[in-house]
């Protein structure tokens, strides 16, 4: 089976790459409109019916994948962005209902401030049904320590830092057991160089059948 989803998921991979969206990452003037906006999106997903899903979804059943996600600041005379790698794993406890672990990996950088965190978080994801044939929505939340590096004009200190992550999704099915996605997130980081900020991120999962 594995070597027959390696070449698609070379493919998928480089899709993912190819479509990562470019966002400028400032808050000034705009932050509580943002907020807003995420909180009724959160909103209007879980008030979607839930009667019936796709069979990836039902218990015992396992996905694994991740995402990536590219920010960068367009205006002139500012060095700014951000690089993020989650590759994830999960299981549904029930069905719709999903838990597990993301391996994340975030490097910031304005002009000579940079941050780099690593970490492991447990992830919860729960599906909700969508009105394509083909495509599910979902929310994933995940929360726990990151390892983060701060260096700032050269000098560089690492700290243990309080890392959360929350928002909507929605998966696309181009294969039975196959989805490409796209997430979008409030993140915060805490720490000497605290984070706050909206983004998204697109990738691929595999979910198989857990009696496989």
């Amino acid at each position: 089976m594995l070597n027959i989803l390696k070449p698609v998921l070379f493919k998928g991979f480089q899709f993912v790459f190819m479509t990562l969206s470019v966002f400028k990452d400032r808050w000034t003037g705009q932050k509580n409109r943002v907020m807003k906006n995420l909180i009724f999106l959160i909103v209007t997903i879980l008030s979607i019916s839930v009667q019936q899903g796709l069979s990836q979804t039902e218990k015992g059943n396992l996905f694994w994948g991740g995402n990536a996600g590219l920010d960068l600041n367009l205006e002139k005379g500012v060095d700014e962005f951000s690089i993020a790698l989650n590759p994830d794993v999960g299981v549904f406890v029930m069905d719709k209902l999903a838990v597990g672990a993301n391996v994340g990996f975030t490097f910031y950088k304005f002009d000579d401030t940079k941050l780099t965190t690593l970490n492991v978080l447990p992830l919860v994801r729960y599906y909700s049904t969508s009105a394509a044939e083909r495509s599910l929505f979902f929310l994933e939340g995940k929360a726990g320590l990151a390892l983060a590096t701060t260096d700032i004009f050269g000098e560089s200190d690492t700290e243990t830092a309080f890392q959360f992550s929350a928002g909507p999704g929605v998966a696309f099915f181009i294969s039975d057991c196959m989805a490409l996605e796209g997430l979008l997130t409030y993140n915060h980081i805490t720490g000497n160089l605290e984070r706050k900020n909206v983004g998204l991120t697109v990738g691929l999962q595999v979910y198989l059948n857990g009696d496989e």
